[in-house]
Order: C-alpha cells, then structure tokens, then sequence
C-alpha cells in the first residue's frame, strides 16, 4: 500500500491571546491520498480553517507546538519559508472561504488567475511582471495567460467568461467571486487542493458543477483534496471519507457512508439530526450550547458540556479511541451507552411511522394546512384554489391588499463602456428584470430562488426602493413605492433587509450596540431609548447583553448573522427582506437560526421575502415561491407543490441539482452557465439549456399556464409534470436506502 501524499500527526496550532492560550487545533490527525477526497466537517470554531491554514504554513499568528504535516515525505512544519512559497500555488493550493477579503481589489480577476499561471511556472515574481507594456513584459505570454483565464473561469460556470474576466472582485456577486477562487486556485494545477467552504456562496446547479469538476479533478489527475464544509450533503456527494472536528480535536473519522448513515459519536449524530429532511416539522433538531473557546487546561472530552450522554468521568477524563471498524473510530467514553439509547430511539421511530401507515392516515397533506401554516385553502373548488395559490400579484384568495406587490417590474442596466459606444450604435443593456408580477402578503413568506444571475438579488433591491425600476410599478400597502426618494420615512421604517454577507454589510468599526442603533438613531431616538431597544433586540435574537460592546470581528458568523437580523427588525418593520439568510452557517447554526426566525414571525406578526440557493431552507420557511431565471419568473405556487410536482424543467433542474444525504443518486449537473441577460436565447429563455426543448421552444414565448397548484411558463408544463408524478410513484416503489 502506498504511503498517503498528506499525514497529519497530532498536529497542535496555538494562539497567545490576552485571556490566555487558544488551542484552536488539539491533537488532530488524518491522512489524505492521491485521488482521495476527505471531508473535514464541524461547526464553526472546531479548528477545521486553523488546520487547513497550518498545512499551507499560513497559521500565524498562531504557532504550531506540537505535531507533524508530512507531505509527499517532507515535513512542513521544519520546511524553509521558501520552501513553504515554492510548494504553495504550484503543489499546493488552498480555495479560501471568503473569497470577497482573499481577492486582491486593485487587479482585475483575469489578472489574478494569470498571476497564479505565472508561479506554477516561475514562483519568483517582480512589479513588472503585472505590467501590459511592450517591453516590461512578454505580450504575447500575457496574452497566453489572458485566454488561459477565460478558459478556466468558463470551466468553473461563470458566464460570459470573457467580459468577467476584466471584472473587479467588487463588481461580482459573491458566486462568481467563488467561482473566480476556484479558477485561481486550480491553474496551478495542484497535488493537494484544500478547498474551505467551496460552494458556500454557490445555487445548486453551480454547486453540482463544481462538485463534478472536484470530482473528476480527483479521479482523472489523481488530485488529493482536502474539502472543508457545512455542507453533509456535500460530503455525501464527494467525499471517500470523513474527519468530525470538534474544539480542535477529532471526534470520529471514517468512511463517508458510514459516518452519515450509521454514526457513533453524539456530535456527528446531532450534526446529522440538524438537517433539513423536507418535512414540515416547524421546529428544527439544533445542539444546544457553543463550541468551546478552546482555553488551555483540564482534560476530557470536548464536547462533553454539550453532550446528553456524558457522565463525570466524560468532564475529568481523556475520551478512548474506539476502533468500531478498521477503517473507521471513535473518540468516546460512553460508546455503549450511546449505542443502545440510539437503537432504541430509532427502533420507537420505525414503529411509529409503521403505526402512522397502517393507520391510513396521511404524511403529509398537499392541501391541508400543515406544521407551517402552508396556505392550501381546504374545500375549494381546484381551479378557484389553484388562481389564488398561484397568481401572487392578485388579491384574489387572500384578504386584504398586499402588503408589497410589483407590477409588470423591469429594470436595465447600461453596459455601455463609453460615450463612443452609445454615439455608434454599440450600446449593450442588461435586462436583469423583466416583467415581474409578484405580490406579498401580510403574515406570509414569500421564498425566492434560482441561480446566481437570475435577478434575484436585483428584484429585492427594487421592492425595498434600493433600486428604481426601469419600468412598472412597486406598490407598499396600495401605495406607489418605486424608489427610496418617493418613500415616506413610515414605508422605510416598515421594511427590513437582512443582506447576504453580514460580516461586510456591518460596519466593522462600531460596536454592535452601535450597529444596532443605527437606523434607531437616523429616526431621531434619544440615547437611553435607544439603548433600552437594542437590550430588547439582543434579548429576542437570544444573544447575551454583553455582545453589545464587541465589534464584528470578534463575532462568530452565526453571531453576526442574529446582530443583522436584530438591526433589521429594530424600527419594527412590517416586511422583512432575507439575501442568504444562512448560507455560510453550519447545520447546527443554520437550524438554530431557522428557528429564529419561525419565532419571530409568530411572535411580532412579520411579513418574509426569503432570498436562497438552498431549497431546502426557503421550503422549510416559505408558504409560496417563486422560480426566477433570466430576470423572469418562470413558476410559482405552493412551496409543497414546487418540491414534489415540479412543472417547470428548469424546477426539476434546481431540484436534481441538490446534494442528499439520504439518496444513492448523485445530484444532476444542469448544462451550461446561465446565458447572459444583455444576450437571452429567443423563445422560452431556458430552451438552450432545457432537456425537453422541442422546435416551439426556440421560436416562442410561452404564456403562463396553471397546472394544480402552481403556475409555469412552459411549452410543455403537462408533460413535465406528468413525468414527476410518475418519477416519484417509481420512487415510492423502490426499496429505502439500508447503509
């Protein structure tokens, strides 16, 4: 058997801190082959970036103690600095987890990835190497590292590669500044890639894309890669094995089937409980308790504080190794006891289900009200339903006006370069929005989804007035409300926005106390008012009072994320607007926070508008969605009816693009990037990329057409949906998945 290409050997990385020493990575050890993926999972704080960061060499300020990282036979730890410099960008790479503060903001995106192909060739670099100027510089190899580029940002699915790669890293979304990572970090072509978070910021087709590219990275080249994510579907999808951190120590690590199907160790198991299973259960499994700060002194177990199994001896003594199988261990103390009370637990369960189908009585009910007050009228005519359900601009079904609606909303974008291009005729816009009807009602979430330029970001911005619309009309309680200007100060105060990236969208400089207090202050609250709302607001976000004088960065991302949505809420709004709401959380956060917000709607009577890529967070919270491509609504109805009888092939697409953790198949890649919206196909806009297009689709427009509950735009809407019903009655007689 060949020797790994990367062992770690109780590797320990500290930090000296004013309250004493972090040991952000205790004793880890794994290995890592050529061809092998590993998953390196656990919540945030469990060490999982400090141990990635210390086999680049990049750990300072902390200091590695103790331990060893050998790769390919050398030992990092004791490797030059410019031997570490050599290795890194050509042998080794690393895809950072925020790619927004990694990429540089004063070169163009183009020239960081041909920056990456001129140190795999030439790792010692000057000034004028990234000059464009005959005579400083090779032109011709400029030029051969320019087309390289767009090669590669294409291979990653960024759309119009060529006119991107001329973009700065603030003129991207934060998809296609991942996307850009990617791409920088794959033209060394690496041994061993770590990738921390890859597709944290990436819609499901992307991610599948991605996923395969990885994939196929690993098994064609013989790439090593080291995956670092939240993400179980994910490890599910890519990973031979898997290492469970926690507070710096490994928990469990073996094969990946069997450490997501069958677990031993009561953290992996409550990881695995935190997931979204798509059934209406309003409140979500979560761990109790925080990741410990990893202060030096005592022994035991880790987790043992947050643990439902530990007993004295788990707070006093070192865990054992248990060694379940060859291939995989534990580090447990009451392994036993775990086992038998989760056989129990699960042998209760199955008898239930059993209880529950022999009774006749019904799962789930596609048109009764459910855990989350799915809006499914009962007793109504079909087609009276289905027009209420779908036509979301309408009042029709639902009392009262709408609180925010749009109306036949366009909005462009010019992308003309100079005054010359529009003198000449050679002007571009972009149609990020066109025609959207959409309407929002009071007590109801609203879900948003589709890729990563489909213009939802774009629409959110123009319903909470931070965009003017090209067109049409925005209208708030029955009243014109197109831009900030033509807002009164209570329609501003009435809306809220949680925006995609709290840690960049927070001022890093004021306190939260202050960062809370900001919109509070521009309505022109005295300060003891002021200070007693943001006490409240911490209080029902459930964050201790003594966060309020910390800044951002000494904040943990789940932390931030309840400072945004405590701001959000602050001049108690009416509406409040999520972008990702927990994209870059892990499942334990994310289920945490999912609660939250169930809460806080019931309990201060909220309006949502849910922007995600993850389908299953804006299920578990929406009543009704809607499917955005190329600025276009393309199907909306009932969350429910969306999930389980899609009628819109670019639906099934988003939905066969989702990792499972339960599910034998592999998520399916969706063809092509996204087209751009200054360039759209004629026709149906999804025909080039559709695998039911037929001659129609390319030479007209579909009108919409009501199929159940739910409305699409599609040619062949009936036969879309008759293949899911007939997919899914298949898959009700195939035999569960028994790991």
């Amino acid at each position: 058997m060949t020797d790994p290409l990367l062992r770690v050997d109780n590797l320990q990385t500290h930090f000296d801190t004013a309250d004493g020493v972090v040991r952000a990575v205790n004793g880890t050890s794994f290995t890592v082959s050529a061809g092998e993926i590993v998953g390196l999972v656990g919540e945030s704080g469990s060490g999982k970036s400090v141990t990635a960061r210390s086999i680049m060499g990049l750990q300072a300020p902390g200091q590695i103690v103790e331990g060893s990282i050998h790769f390919d036979g050398e030992d990092l730890t004791e490797c030059s600095d410019r031997t570490l410099e050599r290795y890194r960008g050509t042998r080794l790479s690393m895809l950072f987890q925020d790619p927004m503060t990694t990429l540089n903001p004063v070169f163009d995106v183009g020239e960081q990835i041909a920056e990456s192909l001129r140190v795999h060739k030439h790792p010692k670099q000057s000034l004028l190497d990234f000059s464009h100027v005959p005579g400083f510089a090779d032109r011709s190899s400029w030029r051969r590292n320019r087309e390289r580029a767009v090669e590669l940002m294409e291979q990653v699915g960024v759309a119009d590669p060529a006119d991107r790669v001329e973009a700065y890293p603030h003129e991207l979304s934060g998809g296609m500044a991942q996307r850009a990572m990617l791409a920088i970090a794959l033209a060394g072509d690496p041994d061993l890639l770590i990738a921390d978070e890859p597709t944290t910021a990436l819609d499901m087709t992307t991610q599948a894309r991605i996923l395969e590219q990885l994939r196929s990275l690993a098994r064609e080249t013989e790439t090593a890669i080291l995956l670092i994510t939240h993400n179980l579907g994910v490890v599910a999808e890519l990973c031979d094995r898997v290492v469970v951190m926690y507070g710096g120590e490994i928990m469990e690590r073996g094969p990946t089937d069997r450490l997501l199907h069958a677990p031993e160790h009561p953290y992996t198991i409550g990881l695995r409980e935190c997931l979204l299973d798509g059934t209406d259960a309003e409140r979500l499994d979560s761990i109790d308790g925080r990741v410990p700060d990893c202060f030096e002194g005592g022994s035991g177990c880790a987790f043992a504080s947050r643990c439902d199994f530990a007993t004295v001896r788990c707070s006093v003594e070192n865990p054992p190794v248990v060694d379940v199988t060859p291939d995989h261990e534990v580090v447990c103390s009451e392994l036993e006891v775990v086992r038998t009370e989760t056989e129990a637990a699960a042998a209760a369960e199955t008898a239930g289900a059993d209880i529950a189908v022999d009774g006749g009585t019904p799962l789930r009910s596609e048109t009764g009200p459910d855990a989350l007050g799915r809006r499914d009228a009962v007793g109504q005519d079909e087609a009276a339903r289905s027009t209420a359900d779908v036509e979301l601009r309408s009042d029709e079904g639902h009392p009262g006006t709408p609180i925010l609606e749009a109306r036949d909303v366009t909005k462009t974008f010019d992308l003309s370069n100079s005054l010359l291009d529009r003198l000449f005729g050679t002007a571009r816009t972009l149609r990020a929005i066109d025609d959207v009807d959409i309407a929002v009602h009071p007590g109801e979430t609203v879900g948003i989804v589709g890729e990563s330029g489909s213009g939802k970001s774009t629409l959110a911005k123009v319903l909470t007035g931070l965009h003017e619309p090209t067109g049409g009309e925005v209208r708030f309680d029955g009243e014109p409300a197109n831009g900030l200007a033509s807002r009164s100060a209570e329609q501003l105060a009435d809306i809220g926005v949680v925006f995609q990236a709290p840690r960049s969208s927070i001022n890093p400089r004021l306190t939260v106390r202050e960062a809370i207090a900001e919109p509070l202050y521009e309505q022109g609250w005295n300060r003891e008012r002021r200070d007693r709302r943001v006490e409240e607001l911490l209080d029902l976000v459930d964050l201790p009072t003594a966060v309020a004088d910390r800044r951002p960065g000494q904040l943990s991302g789940g932390q931030l994320q309840r400072i945004a949505i405590a701001r959000a809420i602050a001049l108690e709004p009416r509406v409040v607007v999520f972008d990702e709401p927990v994209s870059a959380l892990d499942v334990s956060v994310r289920a945490t926070l999912l609660n939250l917000l169930v809460e806080l709607q019931d309990r201060l009577g909220l309006t949502y508008l849910v922007i995600s890529h993850d389908l299953d967070v804006v299920r578990h919270l929406a009543d009704r969605i809607a499917v955005m491509y190329l600025g276009e609504i393309v199907e909306r109805g009932p969350a429910n009816t969306l999930f389980e009888r899609p009628s819109h092939p670019y639906t099934q697409a988003l939905l066969d693009a989702i990792p499972r953790v339960d599910e034998n198949d592999r998520s399916v890649t969706l063809a092509g990037p996204i087209p751009s919206s200054a360039e759209r196909p004629t026709g149906c806009s999804f025909h080039p990329r559709c695998r039911y297009a037929v001659p129609k689709c390319s030479e007209s427009v579909p009108d919409s057409r009501v199929i159940g509950a739910a409305a699409s735009r599609c040619h062949l809407a009936e036969e879309v949906a008759a293949t899911n019903d007939a997919s899914r009655e298949d898959d009700r007689t195939q035999p569960t998945r028994n790991p």
